[in-house]
């Protein structure tokens, strides 16, 4: 699924653009990875697994080769500032009714509705595709994006101890899910 610009306006009365990622997007999206990586605390990714031009380039391809995935950007002034992944949880059939979600918003950029914007097209993807249930990980100590799922109907399903590595040692990951079993 393609999603051409949608122009979306935000809770402070600004507009920001909302899209599928192109391979065109590579060198911008690779910036983006990369500011998000120095700015965010806590980040998901470490500074040495950002990936560069050449692979963030791989992943749009990918996203917009294959079915019932798709990896949207939110943009702000010409700049990536948001972006939002779906894709199956695996590729076996006795686990195509699942789905895998993330959503990343600058730091200079949250609160302001892009996430919740972002999480809500990638349920619409998720329903017109007939995943029943959506996951996500994310690090226990990331309130902010527990709470924004939570907001849009997920739940904690599993507190992994240790789930994260990082350099200053151990934290836990929160598996989350939503059902959407009453969107069809």
């Amino acid at each position: 699924m393609i999603l051409h610009d949608r122009k979306l306006i935000l809770n402070n009365g600004k507009s920001c653009y909302m899209r599928s990622g192109e391979a065109e997007d590579s060198r911008k999206l690779a910036l983006y990875f990369r500011q998000a990586v120095q700015e965010d605390e806590p980040q998901e990714l470490l500074v040495g697994e950002v990936p560069d031009v050449y692979q963030t380039r791989r992943i749009l391809q990918q996203f917009a080769e294959e079915e019932r995935r798709i990896l949207l950007l939110a943009w702000m002034h010409r700049q990536i500032v948001g972006f939002g992944v779906l894709y199956p949880a695996s590729p076996y059939a006795h686990k195509r009714h699942r789905g895998q979600v993330a959503v990343s918003v600058l730091p200079g950029h949250r609160r302001i509705g892009i996430g919740t914007m972002l999480v809500q097209q990638l349920m619409h993807c998720a329903a017109k595709w007939e995943y029943e249930q959506i996951e996500l990980e994310l690090r226990r100590d990331n309130a902010a994006a527990a709470a924004l799922y939570r907001q849009r109907g997920f739940s904690t399903r599993l507190v992994r101890e240790q789930g994260y590595k990082l350099p200053q040692g151990y934290t836990d990951a929160l598996v989350m899910e939503r059902r959407l079993d009453y969107i069809r």
